[in-house]
């Protein structure tokens, strides 16, 4: 009977026990699931909210579009675009990119699609009239692209720019053809990216329809495609452990020299330029992009200015020494002492700041045997200024040495 009764009494402290516990572990079990599921609740609203933002912004693209096909149908608007945008509507969902410097970029898919914010463009004269002669149109184009530009040499510029504009094919341009190429030609990046078409770097145009462009930046979009680096760190714990947090994430070393290659090619090309030289006055590891493939490329945060352009910024702009004619850090011109006004003469070329690029990029890590040489070349190159009396010289003799020591490297890892 004892025996009983003692297993009868653990049975009762049991159940109690389980009676008093219970209740807290369901208490718990609950506390945790509601937590949890707050927080996939929250994360789930976050994207949907992101993703509704994304496809309801559209930066206004649908009353752009509008406006462009409402000119289009009433022969105000022309391109090699107009058919598919406003005939056949292929284009009828659109993200916005951005907007900035009165430019509206929104997104279809890989294309990119721009249009000045002031869509009304005037004339010289007022408003272009039917009647025009294309002869009378294309000179007041040039006399615009020299002043703009400052190109020495407008010739195969404007011939490519009238063929595109040339829909009809016929030699002549009507309004709405005029029209289009007016107003395409008041925005700077059309004017740059037109110019540089033969350079793989910048986006290819994939049509224009009154005044509106279309770019495809499939090559920037894609997975493993991205800026090069961000000199201030990934994240502020990571900048506890070292100043030079960028490094630890940067591909391989060959990889980052490809790309350096393409950006000596492409200051090099801008030095040579035969309608005139153009500068990259903005120039870091954020507004430089790489390719899947490391290629490089140009977006419109790195766009070239011309000689010209850089002068016009800072023809009124008073100085008492260069500091003071500054556009942007990689574009400075020199400071005339007599008429106390900036020049259009610049302090450095764009292959010094390319360099100093190339020293935060590839130097830290270059291979043992090409460290030494390759840190004498950027030196050197750091002291090349606009008045070195051989400077042509000198600027050809370091893009071609800094070139044979990157690709010699490169094609030895390659064998």
């Amino acid at each position: 009977m004892r025996i009983r009764w003692r297993s009868r009494q653990s049975y009762l402290l049991m159940f109690r026990n389980c009676l008093l516990r219970g209740p807290t572990k369901i208490i718990l079990c609950v506390r945790f699931c509601r937590y949890h599921a707050y927080i996939g609740l929250s994360m789930l609203l976050m994207v949907l909210l992101w993703w509704n933002i994304g496809e309801v912004n559209d930066c206004g693209a649908r009353s752009v579009v509008n406006t462009v096909c409402d000119d289009y149908f009433i022969k105000d608007a022309a391109g090699n675009l107009c058919t598919a945008l406003c005939e056949r509507q292929e284009f009828k969902s659109w993200v916005c990119d951005k907007f900035e410097n009165g430019i509206k970029s929104f997104r279809h898919g890989s294309l990119v699609t721009k249009v000045s914010a002031d869509y009304e463009v005037s004339w010289p004269r007022g408003s272009l009239q039917e009647g025009l002669s294309t002869k009378t149109f294309m000179l007041e184009v040039e006399r615009f692209l020299k002043t703009e530009l400052g190109l020495s040499n407008t010739d195969s510029f404007l011939s490519g720019l009238l063929k595109d504009a040339d829909v009809n094919s016929d030699d002549k341009l009507n309004l709405g053809e005029a029209q289009n190429l007016w107003r395409l030609i008041h925005q700077p990046f059309f004017l740059v990216f037109s110019l540089f078409q033969d350079l793989s770097v910048f986006p290819s145009i994939n049509g224009t329809c009154g005044g509106l462009s279309m770019w495809n930046h499939g090559p920037y979009l894609e997975l493993g495609a991205g800026p090069l680096f961000d000199l201030s760190g990934l994240s502020w714990t990571l900048g506890l452990f070292s100043n030079n947090s960028y490094r630890w994430m940067l591909p391989a070393w060959s990889k980052r020299a490809k790309v350096m290659v393409g950006l000596l090619e492409v200051v090099s090309e801008f030095y040579d330029r035969s309608e005139g030289q153009f500068h990259l006055c903005n120039i870091d590891g954020l507004t430089l992009f790489h390719t899947k493939t490391f290629e490089l490329a140009l977006t419109e945060s790195s766009l070239p200015l011309s000689g010209a352009q850089v002068s016009h910024a800072l023809r009124n702009v008073s100085c008492r020494s260069w500091r003071d004619c500054t556009l942007t850090a990689q574009c400075q011109t020199q400071c005339d002492y007599r008429s106390r006004r900036c020049t259009a003469q610049l302090v450095k070329p764009t292959l010094t700041h390319a360099c100093g690029l190339m020293k935060d990029y590839l130097l830290f890590d270059a291979p043992r045997f090409i460290r030494p040489s390759l840190g004498r070349l950027l030196r050197r190159c750091a002291r090349l200024t606009w008045s070195a009396p051989d400077l042509d010289l000198q600027h050809s003799l370091l893009v071609q040495e800094l070139r044979d020591i990157l690709w010699g490297h490169i094609q030895h890892l390659t064998r």
